[in-house]
């Protein structure tokens, strides 16, 4: 089992070929640059006199759902110039991918909006390195730890624990390595992260047409990925696994909607037990995954060596050996990252916009931690002008590119070693889209946008409750966003 486990589904990319698995998918891309690849990592490539593409993983176009990876890469090789042009021609891909862009003096690497396809880089004395975890580095060369106080303070801080290690920032508990930050490419020669968007002014749009296009990219995407695999849809009580359902009603025969829950007794919680009413009202199959299997060493060990920030102590850890066993071949959907176009990111009431503010909101919790408003302090100041010169909220920034960028980007990594996973809200063109749409339809309770979208997809998916809460968490929101709608009444 483990050697096939092996850094499954991961890459790296180096100035010396030394660092090329035998039996991997390697390739020379010029003589100073050498992919390797896990078999089970899809390679794809497309070149013109000019430049050359080389795709990791696997784009969707949810606007030609037909079209396969090749087609896709093929199509923006012939209608780009330049690597700019190629930037904006993912604008409306979905998928979890990397595509590495090479011309006679330069190589770029650009990944999918969140980051779910992740990069890491480091330079060592002679070689550049460039992968999808430090653990890959570490396999051919002993990466030195950071003993710095405020690091060691912030990673084994209980509330580092509690947040399920969610990390800050882009850097790592290794000297050297670093992390490419979501709406960054990385010119992997020069070893620099360059910010690529926000680029242009986010400009309010009707929430008519926001619901449109939305629908068709949600719609598409699963359409498209419905082409190239089985699909295994998770369907919660929540609101953004119901959009999911409402867009795939007309692939629903072919797709297997199912809940995990730890233990027979939970079939009874309302993330288990809503979802089976309304899949019987809609007389369609569902599944109650129960994830009480005890999780094969070889298994764990392999998980553990793979990802350095592997956590292993979660119950999401049987949700996965439960997918590596049932699943196999399957592409795993979830709804991460619609949360970016909610206004449950914002701050309950204005807070002092720094690093110290930042780091304590309620989906981090790290006040007091050095290390966590240091590396937000730095983000602040990096972002600030993009937020302001193209009219978006930096609180949205923040969860997309802290929260999903990190925390959000862990569990597909964790996942590979069991199933390839796609989120579809993961899309550029899908958020920039929803965010443009005026916040007053995209705030809670209601979210009349993502309501107004299942509505259209398919009204029936909303015959059972969603985002069951308790009265008590009901009531927090209900004051929350009160506080919130009375002083930006006050400050317009």
């Amino acid at each position: 089992m483990e050697k096939h486990l092996l850094f499954r589904r991961q890459f790296i990319l180096s100035t010396n070929p030394v660092y090329c698995f035998e039996n991997w998918n390697n390739k020379n891309l010029d003589n100073a640059a050498y992919l390797s690849a896990h078999p089970d990592l899809e390679v794809t490539q497309s070149c013109t006199n000019n430049f050359s593409l080389t795709l990791l993983g696997f784009v969707l176009d949810p606007f030609s759902p037909q079209k396969t990876n090749q087609e896709i890469l093929d199509d923006i090789v012939n209608r780009s110039e330049s690597f700019a042009d190629v930037v904006n021609k993912t604008d409306p891909l979905s998928g979890r991918w990397i595509i590495i862009y090479k011309d006679k003096n330069s190589i770029k690497l650009l990944h999918d909006p969140c980051g779910q396809r992740q990069v890491y880089y480091y330079q060592s004395k002679s070689d550049i390195l460039c992968g999808s975890d430090p653990a890959i580095f570490n396999h051919f060369t002993k990466l030195e730890k950071d003993s710095s106080p405020s690091l060691q303070e912030f990673i084994n801080s209980p509330k580092f624990k509690k947040s399920e290690n969610a990390w800050l920032g882009s850097g790592t508990i290794f000297i050297g390595v670093k992390h490419l930050s979501p709406n960054h490419y990385l010119d992997f020669k020069n070893l620099k992260t360059i910010r690529f968007w926000p680029n242009i002014p986010l400009n309010k749009i009707d929430v008519e047409q926001g619901i449109e296009v939305a629908s068709q990219i949600l719609k598409g995407t699963l359409t498209a990925a419905n082409k190239r695999s089985k699909l295994a849809l998770a369907v919660t009580a929540g609101w953004d696994s119901r959009m999911l359902l409402a867009a795939s009603k007309d692939i629903h025969k072919d797709v297997i909607y199912f809940v995990n829950i730890l233990k027979k007794e939970d079939k009874n919680i309302p993330d288990a037990r809503i979802p089976l009413r309304l899949f019987r009202e809609l007389g369609i199959p569902f599944k109650l995954h129960i994830c009480d299997a005890d999780i094969d060493p070889e298994f764990e060990r392999a998980l553990k060596n793979n990802l350095v920030m592997a956590r292993t102590d979660l119950p999401k850890t049987k949700h996965i050996y439960k997918s590596y066993l049932d699943f196999s071949g399957m592409l795993s959907i979830n709804g991460n990252a619609s949360e970016i176009a909610k206004l449950i990111t914002r701050p309950p009431f204005p807070i002092k916009l720094n690093g110290a503010s930042l780091s304590n909101m309620p989906y981090f919790g790290y006040g007091g931690l050095t290390y966590a408003a240091s590396e937000l302090d730095s983000w602040i100041n990096e972002i600030s002008s993009a937020c302001t010169n193209n009219n978006i909220n930096i609180f949205d920034m923040f969860y997309w590119e802290q929260r999903m960028g990190n925390w959000g980007a862990q569990y597909p990594a964790e996942q590979d070693i069991a199933i390839e996973q796609l989120s579809p809200f993961n899309n550029r063109l899908l958020l920039r889209t929803m965010l443009s749409v005026d916040e007053k339809y995209r705030t809670p309770p209601k979210y009349a946008l993502q309501y107004k979208i299942m509505e259209k997809l398919w009204p029936e998916t909303l015959q059972q409750p969603l985002g069951v809460q308790s009265f008590k968490i009901k009531t927090r929101y209900r004051i929350r966003f009160l506080v919130a709608k009375v002083v930006r009444t006050f400050q317009s």
